[in-house]
């Protein structure tokens, strides 16, 4: 999180422009009128710097005489004080239909352009040819002020210096002049002008407030005080005084001082737009962000061309996690200020944040190129490389980055994360130490240590690192949430939520713990609360695109396919630059027989990232699921390209190859694969045991079953893979051996799994049991194994023991409310007569109940319990929509019609099951139809 805030306010920028006007003498006024009397009163004042309450008698000059010529010129001179540019510029336009000269208006008319940015208008009006001599220096410093934002130093510095000349004893030229110098690190030369100024008048406020910035610059903060202390005292009043004194009192840490003054500005000007922004600074020190961004919302927009409030709302958002927010004003600092090293730092890692890897690339590039990158700068380029898979120019930069800063633990912990990336655990870890030896107590250090021993599946190692960030951190909720994390990878659930929880007690907005907590909470089948956190993450950031994702996996998880796309398609929408959720949400579309939809996806995410490896897979699995074959063959030749040293893209080319018939291409693809350096072969080898195996040529793949025996002979891939590849082929009877001598080299659930599928295909269903049960009983704690043992339990009608293994089963960790557990269970209660059937068919709905098997078990057993027959009705009705291939569905949903005197839909719907030859309940099935059509 990015907690840097900016509190100092340039003086240049809070002035908004120096008072300059044409002389205006009370000569001309009527003392006999009122508005003539206003407007002397109100002249007096503006001279003496009271701006307010000039404002208050020229407003009753020209209440009382509308075409006051004067006052509305020297209104408009106030509204230029104050920095209103259109009320300025509407006050000139008066003053000229009450007869005032447009030349002597010419250089006000530039300056209330200028305030609204109209530079271009600005500067054809003050064409030094037009400018009656008299207003020359004050067309110089507006000129001057405007190549200064135009970055044109040269000259604005001649600008400025001409304005000196023509006006060397004018307080409010040499006040810009110093300004100028000061913002080109000519602090001397600006410091001198500014005593030239109080000299001649000591309670010049703008004067003051100039020698305070200077000081505050030179000197620090509590010096400057003096000066801006004394401008209050001149005038009380003086909004940018304030402001001054205010910023410096919250850097100062005096905030109850600097809420005050912040609190008489609101008095003065009501939601001041830099009164608010700094109050929002307050605020982020104080950690309250949800109150800092209520502040800069009130700004309604009036400081978005000041680059520190843009700053500071890019720093909002970033802590909300709002990347694209973030990116967009950081991406507007950049453009103001693009040689600033800070903007493009800050810019470049909110677009890492969002997966903009290139954009941060192109962001850091003129810095690196130009040699103004310091130590961080490199880091991040090196980062951004290695998000992007070019792991050589990571470690480069990474390593300049530890170079610039040998002693920065930071950058050091990240060339660490780009060994550990590159795979190089072994070097990242002794950085890592290197870092810890130099700074036991480097958080950042300590937090990527543990990653690498989590990686490592190190997870003692991670609980005990874990444990020394809790204990130098207690109050950070981090060390709580990798902790979490280690308790994790040790099975240990219970444990693991508690941490996670008392991270999201130090810090209730820690997204990270939350979404953790949230991920532990529907693992353990709390799917309801896991939703609700996830939820309160969207709370906090409705643009929360992980919690979407979250969210939708956990609708597929419950069986809720229309959550789960809807959920997905706000995900998608949050950034289209993000590719996951897009992807994830066209394997939605095809899940739901969207196929057009998903068809409209995919083109959509290649057009968008024409090279990226996972659009690419990812639309070679729709193509492949919508039976687009060609289309497949055609993005998989693109992901080899994309990826030529990827032996698994090939693999994939290769089996699209053959499904297109292509057999010489798809065996020539493979042959490839195992020419290329560093290539593991036993993978490929199955591959082309299996393919051969396809092509009827057992030859050739007992060939390479023999080649894996030889490139593994301590494992047990060879058989196996010949065994399946005869099962595959409807040969169990010659997949035994080979599955059996599998087996013997080594006794894994994989070939437990498929020797017992050969038993019951070859008519040995209790030798399958026994096989499973060998396995398990090596394996205790395997419950894919005790599954396996209850479903085969179950086809052969051991219900008893089958509900012992499913009760067994609940046991292990994380399966008490397993839905496929409890459904099953609830089936097998059913079919043995035990009455706890239907109250296990409805806790396997309150977890399941948008899964078509749940509502089938609960629906049916509501029927045969005499339960409510209308819930059993409109459950049964969604099971057979959701699956409307299985008679026994439709059975059970003519039996629902029955119950609830819907004869012809039940008549229907027997008719519908019957079409199927071969159903357990086809006997019972025919016998109701007859029923039903003879009665």
């Amino acid at each position: 999180m990015l907690t840097k805030t900016f509190f100092k306010l340039a003086a240049a920028t809070l002035a908004l422009a120096a008072p300059v006007g044409i002389a205006a003498f009370p000569a001309h006024a009527d003392a006999r009128s009122e508005s003539n009397d206003a407007y002397v009163q109100g002249f007096r004042l503006f001279q003496a710097g009271d701006y307010r309450s000039a404002r208050i008698q020229l407003m009753k000059a020209l209440k009382a005489n509308p075409n006051n010529g004067l006052a509305r010129l020297l209104q408009a001179r106030v509204a230029l004080e104050f920095g209103s540019g259109v009320q300025a510029q509407t006050e000139l336009e008066r003053a000229m239909q009450a007869g005032i000269p447009s030349s002597k208006v010419r250089h006000l008319r530039a300056h209330a352009l200028m305030m609204q940015r109209k530079n271009g208008e600005a500067m054809d009006l003050l064409d030094a040819r037009t400018i009656e001599p008299q207003f020359a220096a004050y067309a110089a410093r507006l000129r001057g002020q405007i190549l200064t934002q135009q970055r044109n130093i040269p000259e604005a510095r001649a600008e400025f210096e001409r304005a000196r000349r023509i006006a060397p004893n004018d307080p409010e030229t040499l006040i810009d002049v110093a300004r100028f110098y000061a913002a080109d690190g000519k602090m001397k030369e600006a410091s001198a002008l500014a005593d030239q100024v109080l000299s001649a008048k000591p309670t010049n406020v703008k004067g003051l407030m100039l020698k305070g910035d200077l000081v505050r610059r030179s000197q620090g903060l509590e010096p400057s005080l003096t000066y801006f202390n004394r401008a209050i005292e001149v005038d009380a009043n003086n909004i940018e005084a304030l402001l001054e004194r205010a910023a410096t009192l919250g850097d100062l840490k005096r905030e109850d001082q600097a809420r005050a003054d912040l609190k008489r500005i609101n008095g003065l000007v009501p939601d001041h737009p830099l009164a608010l922004y700094l109050e929002a600074v307050l605020e982020i020190r104080a950690g309250q962000y949800e109150k800092a961004r209520q502040l800069m919302t009130r700004t309604k927009g009036l400081l978005s061309n000041y680059v520190p409030a843009l700053m500071l709302q890019g720093m909002l958002a970033y802590q909300a996690n709002d990347m694209a927010q973030a990116t967009d004003f950081f991406g507007k600092v950049v453009g103001a200020s693009p040689q600033s090293v800070l903007a493009r730092k800050l810019y470049a890692a909110s677009q890492l944040k969002s997966n903009d890897t290139r954009g941060a690339i192109a962001t850091l590039k003129p810095i690196i190129d130009s040699g103004a990158a310091d130590g961080r700068a490199y880091a991040l380029y090196g980062s951004a490389f290695a998000r992007d898979g070019k792991m050589a120019e990571a470690q480069q930069y990474l390593q300049k980055a530890v170079t610039e800063a040998p002693k920065a633990g930071e950058l050091k912990t990240q060339l660490a994360m780009t060994q550990l990336l590159q795979g190089n655990a072994e070097s990242a870890e002794e950085g890592l130490m290197d870092v810890l030896k130099d700074d036991s107590k480097s958080l950042q250090a300590l937090m990527v240590l543990t990653l690498i021993q989590i990686r490592d599946r190190e997870f003692d190692k991670a609980l005990a690192t874990s444990g020394r960030i809790i204990n130098l951190y207690p109050e950070l909720p981090v060390g709580y949430n990798i902790r979490g994390g280690a308790e994790l990878g040790l099975g240990q659930t219970k444990k693991a939520e508690a941490s996670f929880r008392t991270a999201l007690e130090k810090k209730s907005d820690y997204i990270e713990a939350r979404r953790n907590l949230a991920q532990v909470l529907i693992a353990t089948n709390r799917i309801a609360e896991g939703e609700r956190e996830l939820k309160q993450l969207l709370e906090y950031n409705k643009r929360d695109g992980r919690a979407l994702t979250l969210l939708a996996a956990s609708a597929e998880r419950r069986g809720d396919a229309t959550a789960r796309v809807e959920w997905l398609r706000q995900a998608a929408g949050v950034d289209p630059k993000q590719l996951g959720p897009r992807v994830q949400l066209a394997d939605a579309y095809v899940d739901t027989n969207q196929n057009k939809r998903a068809l409209d996806e995919v083109s959509s995410i290649l057009r968008d990232f024409p090279e990226q490896p996972q659009a690419l897979m990812g639309a070679a699995r729709v193509y492949q699921s919508t039976g687009q074959n060609n289309q497949v063959e055609s993005v998989l030749n693109r992901l080899v390209a994309a990826q030529p040293d990827s032996p698994q893209s090939r693999v994939l080319l290769a089996r699209a190859q053959e499904a297109n018939n292509k057999i010489a291409a798809a065996r020539s693809t493979y042959q490839r694969i195992l020419t290329m350096p560093r290539v593991d072969a036993k993978p490929v080898y199955s591959e082309l045991v299996y393919f051969e195996a396809r092509q009827g040529d057992w030859a050739a793949a007992k060939q390479w079953a023999d080649r894996l025996r030889k490139e593994a002979p301590k494992e047990n891939y060879g058989d196996l893979a010949l065994g399946r590849a005869y099962l595959a082929h409807k040969q169990a009877a010659t997949a035994i051996p080979y599955l059996e001598a599998a087996r013997k080299t080594k006794f894994n659930l994989s070939a437990a799994r498929t020797l017992s599928q050969a038993y019951v295909q070859t008519g040995r269903p209790a030798q399958a049991v026994t096989m499973m049960q060998a396995y398990q009983k090596a394996n205790p704690r395997d419950g894919v194994a005790l599954a396996a043992i209850a479903e085969l339990q179950m086809n052969q009608r051991q219900y008893k023991a089958a509900i012992a293994n499913y009760e067994a089963l609940r046991k292990l960790p994380n399966a008490a409310n397993n839905v496929t557990v409890l459904n099953n269970l609830a089936w097998a209660y059913s079919l043995v007569g035990d009455k706890r059937a239907l109250a296990t068919a409805k806790q396997a709905y309150a977890v399941g109940a948008n899964v078509p098997a749940v509502q089938d078990t609960y629906g049916w057993l509501l029927i045969r319990n005499k339960g409510d027959r209308k819930l059993a009705l409109s459950l049964l009705q969604k099971a057979a929509a959701g699956s409307p291939g299985d008679p026994d569905v439709r059975f059970h949903l003519a039996v629902a019609y029955a119950m609830n005197a819907q004869r012809g839909k039940a008549v229907e719907a027997l008719q519908t099951a019957l079409k199927s030859p071969k159903f357990d309940s086809r006997a019972a099935a025919q016998k109701l139809l007859t029923s039903l059509q003879s009665s």
